[in-house]
């Protein structure tokens, strides 16, 4: 029995790596042709994966046919467009704020948003702990205006104080579990084995050597 070849004209697979390179490639082309062919351009045109950014010098109308002309392109790729208001713009997970002549930069949260990350009660290893930390933080530092950067590092300090106190306490009991096996290997001969977590099954193995003293 012959097995049938299935070809793809307009997605791309998942998973592949070419698929973000093509993805790319495609709509950098997609873009180029519909903003040249337009009689109206935006003054800036940013992208950043699926998510696009303009400045619009024009009417309101002339916007209105732009985005048409770029919907009829493709019938898979369909342009909506928001509106900056009170001279704030967000854009992914940062605001642009127009105050005095030049733009202010913040993060930005939206209206469902809860501060929740990681529990720190879960099964995580304190590097991707230390990673929700190191990220907000970083993308704080990068993305606020000077004045605003206090206040950010204020809010991500009370909403993380828990994780962080946990992760505190975990490198701590690494660090002293690590001494204490540099030691043991010294006086032991016993083999060290080291399994990747997956939850439910190292519980279970877990359970099963706990009677052979085995850790």
């Amino acid at each position: 029995m012959e097995m049938p070849f299935l070809s793809s004209i307009l997605f791309t697979s998942m998973g592949s790596p070419l698929s973000p390179i093509l993805a790319n490639i495609f709509k950098e082309k997609f873009e180029d042709n519909g903003i040249s062919t337009s009689p109206f351009r935006p003054f800036l045109w940013c992208r950043y994966i699926d998510g696009d950014s303009t400045l619009w010098p024009h009417t309101q109308l002339y916007l209105l046919q732009f985005r048409t002309n770029l919907n009829k392109r493709n019938i898979s790729i369909q342009f909506s467009t928001e509106e900056e208001r009170n001279n704030k713009l967000s854009f992914l997970d940062f605001e642009i704020e127009w105050e005095n002549d030049h733009f202010i930069r913040s993060t930005y949260r939206m209206k469902t948003h809860n501060d929740h990350y990681l529990n720190y009660k879960s099964n995580h290893v304190p590097r991707i702990l230390s990673g929700v930390v190191k990220c907000l933080s970083s993308r704080a530092t990068f993305f606020c205006y000077s004045a605003l950067l206090d206040k950010e590092l204020v809010h991500l300090k009370k909403v993380l104080s828990c994780l962080m106190a946990i992760l505190y306490q975990l490198l701590i009991k690494t660090s002293i579990e690590t001494e204490n096996q540099k030691v043991s290997s010294i006086t032991d001969e016993s083999k060290l084995l080291v399994l990747p977590y997956i939850k439910s099954i190292c519980e279970t193995i877990e359970w099963i050597c706990c009677p052979l003293s085995s850790n």
